[in-house]
């Protein structure tokens, strides 16, 4: 049977949107603009562990740590900011390609969230008191068993796999495999506002070819993309988490919360104050 792009994302999107799972996708298995957008954690702390720099290099690091640790199968864990998370590695020819991480946990036994938390705060001259306020407010506090989540994310590991098999198999041309690389980027970097300079630079791009790239791709410019992704991801943090306009604001980038409420404003004809309570009307 043949896996399609769009079999994966449906499947992807009712895990999170059914099932409440914090889904990311990680490694080689998102070389495909339609799975970039799961690159991220979803989870409202994790964003908010990002709003100061370090936390994004830190993710990004500790990344790399994690598909080592896939060599031996699916696990449990908790990362530098005190967050449990289950991992499943999705496997091609004997190599780890990348892993899907399920995440937004903190009932962990043991004091191993709390000092891994610690150690970062003080790494880095944070505030861990308030670090620690928002793990126990935007974390779950159920965790789901194994048995019931395999149960859901086999069949996921499953549909990566065969894709990402046949994708192996015929990867096209190296402008595409580098297409997907410079999605990635924006996406990891679009909270600081990515240029089109920026790119290419990093990817030895003329600005024509870019600006085509994004036009074809995505029916807009680089600045409008950037823009949806912030937009996505304020409706999901207004939904989600008991963060103030001011730090959403902060944590997608933006100079001030006033440009950001007028943007919102501008793409969905209501303010974010107006949208979380209408989110939480709908529940």
């Amino acid at each position: 049977m043949e896996i399609s792009i769009e079999d994966i994302t449906n499947y992807i999107d009712f895990l999170m949107r059914d099932q409440h799972l914090n889904i990311a996708l990680h490694g080689d298995i998102v070389n495909h603009d339609a799975l970039v957008k799961y690159n991220i954690h979803p989870s409202p702390y994790c964003w908010y562990i990002k709003v100061d720099c370090h936390g994004w290099s830190t993710c990004m690091l500790k990344q790399q740590t994690v598909m080592k640790k896939c060599k031996d199968g699916e696990f449990f864990g908790v990362c530098y900011a005190g967050v449990g998370e289950f991992d499943y590695p999705v496997m091609c020819q004997g190599e780890v390609l990348g892993y899907i991480s399920v995440s937004g946990y903190k009932n962990i036994e043991g004091d191993i969230a709390v000092s891994k938390l610690k150690h970062y705060a003080q790494k880095n001259n944070l505030d861990f008191e308030v670090l620690e306020k928002k793990r126990q407010q935007m974390l779950k506090e159920e965790q789901p068993e194994k048995k019931q989540l395999d149960t859901l994310l086999h069949p996921l590991v499953f549909m990566l796999e065969a894709f990402c098999g046949e994708y192996q198999k015929d990867k096209g041309p190296e402008a595409e495999i580098l297409k997907y690389e410079v999605f990635k980027y924006v996406i990891n970097n679009y909270t600081r506002k990515v240029t089109m300079q920026e790119l290419c630079k990093e990817f030895h791009y003329s600005v024509s070819s870019l600006s085509h790239m994004f036009k074809k791709q995505c029916g807009m410019s680089l600045n409008a993309y950037i823009e949806h992704l912030r937009m996505d991801k304020a409706k999901l943090l207004l939904e989600n988490s008991d963060l103030s306009i001011t730090d959403i604001s902060y944590m997608l980038g933006f100079c001030n919360p006033n440009y950001f409420s007028a943007v919102f404003r501008r793409k969905y004809q209501m303010s974010p104050k107006d949208y979380r309570k209408s989110s939480n009307k709908r529940e």
